[in-house]
């Protein structure tokens, strides 16, 4: 990653505990940050802000597992916030378990619910029991710390070593090239953006509800050379089926003032979630 113009190093909010994939993701998106761990999506954003955070790190979308919806909407619910950075990591889970524990003794899996619906037919092919946990390595904590007779975490091996935990399988997710996006993001006034070319823009938008409104705030884009990456859509709250639109666009080819012009008139509450550079291990 390109350095960061900063007079200290920054005071980075990672999602989880220490050993998730959210930790390794903020290791190469801040390497020299200062983290602190907070087991919850809001609070994690909620840490943002002048004399506490500078950054924060969380997953946004699974490969197999799709997006972390409770992200999305609290990038909404704290629209102060940009997304600076965007990090895909591949991820390897592996089955761990206490020391002296055999695989035919395991009957339950403890992990958090993406870690679960990620490596659904290793489990159930064995007819285990899924629990959820808040994180990957909480989960792995949990059961290095507790008397839990038949548990295996499904976590990261650096969560395993981390909790003295032994592996029993690796790479046991459901497809080979699982990778998940994570996000850096920051508060106002986004001093510690990272001095890279912006690769994506993140915006979000709603429409009436009429023959032809998306198609036109799309059709936008598409005259203006822009290609989108992504288009999602989500409830919008206390507005009973009514639905708000993501989309994320590949910023290296097109005008995009030509298409945020365009299209911004056609919308209502229409948002920028960020532009970012995006960096691969």
């Amino acid at each position: 990653m390109c350095p960061e113009e900063r007079a200290r190093p920054p005071r980075v909010t990672v999602y989880g505990q220490a050993g998730t994939y959210s930790h390794a993701a903020a290791c190469r998106l801040a390497p020299d940050g200062h983290y602190q761990f907070i087991d919850d999506f809001e609070e994690a954003l909620r840490s943002l802000g002048p004399d506490r955070a500078d950054l924060a790190v969380l997953p946004l979308e699974n490969s197999s597992a799709g997006s972390v919806l409770p992200v999305l909407d609290n990038l909404i619910k704290y629209r102060q916030l940009q997304i600076v950075a965007e990090l895909t990591l591949p991820i390897h889970h592996v089955l761990a378990a206490k020391p002296g524990t055999r695989l035919e003794d395991i009957t339950t899996v403890h992990s958090h619910d993406q870690a679960l619906r990620q490596t659904r037919s290793f489990w159930r092919a064995k007819g285990w029991q899924p629990v959820p946990a808040r994180s990957t390595a909480g989960a792995a904590s949990h059961i290095a710390q507790d008397r839990l007779p038949g548990y295996a975490a499904i976590c990261s091996a650096f969560a395993a070593d981390l909790n003295g935990l032994t592996i029993l399988a690796r790479d046991i997710q459901d497809v080979a090239e699982n990778s998940t996006r994570f996000v850096l993001v920051a508060a106002p006034p986004f001093s510690y953006r990272p001095q890279a070319p912006a690769g994506k823009g993140a915006y979000t938008f709603t429409v009436s509800h009429e023959s032809g409104a998306l198609l036109a705030v799309l059709q936008a884009f598409a005259d203006a050379g822009l290609n989108l990456v992504k288009l999602e859509s989500r409830p919008v709250p206390q507005h009973p089926f009514k639905y708000r639109f993501f989309v994320d666009i590949d910023l290296q080819a097109g005008d995009l003032d030509r298409a945020l012009t365009a299209c911004q008139p056609l919308c209502r509450d229409f948002h920028c979630l960020g532009q970012y550079p995006v960096f691969t291990p």
